[in-house]
């Protein structure tokens, strides 16, 4: 059936038998229409297709096989064919839907080859029911979009899981890091607690040794000419208890700021006043030579602030410097008067043993003393207490050290705290 084929309309009925066992042994089903769209001829294979029979079939219009839906559309190609005359092969791949007898749709491939004769002219069209072909590849279909929706699902899952994996990773990371953070801390919590133990054991006992040894020699002074050695150990005693009491005062102080139960009282007062305070204090503990120098702004400065605790602090940083100076160590006390910001520049410079670099973190630290200086007096209070009241007083405090050549301590603080 690939060429146009001379036959009579007349002859093609006579034959109309050997069409029958002709096209009744092929696979595919076999139809045969005439310029009107009739219907001249059927194989089984095509009344098996669409579930007719052939009385059902031939001489109807061939509309009758083609979905309502597509009628329209057939009727124009059917035109166009008819003008083309062209042979049109079974294209795979192509497919075309017929209606079966039941109203279901069918799948097909079909291929036209247009006859001619002298008298007329009709169609012969090769039809293939391909719904089993189309279910497979449906099918194959379907389970490559089941596969593609199950691999993206997996791939989301296992996603999913490196990202819960990777949080739960860097949770477990940070909780370790807390448990060495707090272990480290907590190891620095006891290294200070010894360290203060054995420091409130020394501030302690080395008084009471002195009370007690006191008290004991003033029990041997019974006699009335002995009365002098008698108040001299008595006024030994009143000194060691007043170390004592201010011993304990200290450590209260850094209790009540630590609780916040800290009051102030504020006054107006001159710069020079305080530091003139200051300075005579601490120029008691000066050591065999050493010297203090002090640099004073020009002009008198007059201040609204605490002036029992601005004291305290500054007497703290300034004694440190003389405690921590060997004895030909000068020490500078430097008051600069910042202007455009309302505040005191506060300095006090030594050359004594300096802080070691790795210890300097800590500083400020309750209790802490530096390695270096074990050797001195101390309770690891006073900085501690300074920065707090300095904090609560508008200012800070800050310091630059280098071990073994000396230290630099800085307090900035408002002349006048804002009520």
């Amino acid at each position: 059936m690939g060429k146009i084929v001379n036959l009579s309309m007349s002859g093609f009925i006579a034959y109309q038998e050997i069409f029958d066992v002709l096209t009744n042994s092929i696979s595919e089903g076999v139809l045969v229409v005439d310029e009107d769209q009739s219907v001249l001829a059927v194989n089984n294979t095509l009344l098996n297709i669409f579930g007719y029979n052939k009385e059902e079939v031939e001489g109807k219009d061939f509309e009758l096989l083609i979905p309502e839906v597509k009628r329209k559309e057939h009727r124009q190609h059917f035109k166009g064919f008819l003008q083309d005359h062209s042979l049109r092969r079974m294209a795979s791949g192509r497919v075309l839907y017929g209606r079966h007898k039941q109203g279901h749709l069918i799948p097909l491939e079909v291929g036209l080859t247009p006859v001619k004769t002298d008298e007329s002219f009709f169609i012969v069209g090769l039809v293939l029911d391909v719904t089993h072909k189309y279910e497979k590849e449906r099918s194959i279909e379907k389970l490559n979009q089941e596969l593609e929706t199950m691999v993206q699902q997996r791939t989301r899952q296992l996603n999913d899981s490196i990202e819960n994996l990777t949080r739960e990773c860097e949770k477990r990371e940070v909780a370790e890091n807390k448990v060495r953070e707090a272990l480290r801390r907590e190891k620095e919590l006891n290294a200070i607690k010894t360290s203060f133990m054995q420091m409130v054991s020394h501030e302690f006992k080395t008084p009471l040794s002195g009370i007690l040894t006191s008290a004991m020699l003033i029990e041997k002074y019974k006699e009335t000419d002995q009365q002098e050695r008698r108040i001299k150990h008595l006024e030994s005693i009143k000194r060691k208890v007043q170390h004592l009491d201010a011993l304990l005062n200290d450590f209260l102080a850094v209790e009540r700021l630590g609780s916040g139960r800290e009051n102030y009282r504020y006054s107006e007062f001159w710069l020079s006043e305080l530091l003139q305070e200051v300075t005579e204090e601490s120029k008691h503990l000066l050591k065999a030579g050493q010297h203090l120098e002090v640099n004073l702004p020009d002009e008198k400065v007059h201040m609204f602030q605490d002036k029992v605790v601005l004291n305290l602090i500054l007497s703290n940083v300034l004694n440190n410097a003389i405690k921590y100076s060997n004895s030909k160590g000068d020490i500078l006390l430097n008051v600069e008067r910042l202007n455009d910001q309302g505040l005191l520049k506060i300095q006090v410079a030594d050359k004594g043993v300096g802080i070691p670099q790795e210890e300097q973190q800590y500083i400020f630290s309750r209790y802490f003393r530096a390695s270096n200086v074990q050797n001195l007096k101390g309770t690891g209070i006073g900085l501690n207490m300074a920065r707090k009241h300095l904090h609560n007083l508008g200012g800070h405090i800050f310091f630059n050290s280098r071990e073994g050549e000396g230290t630099v301590f800085t307090i900035m603080i408002p002349e006048a705290l804002q009520q």
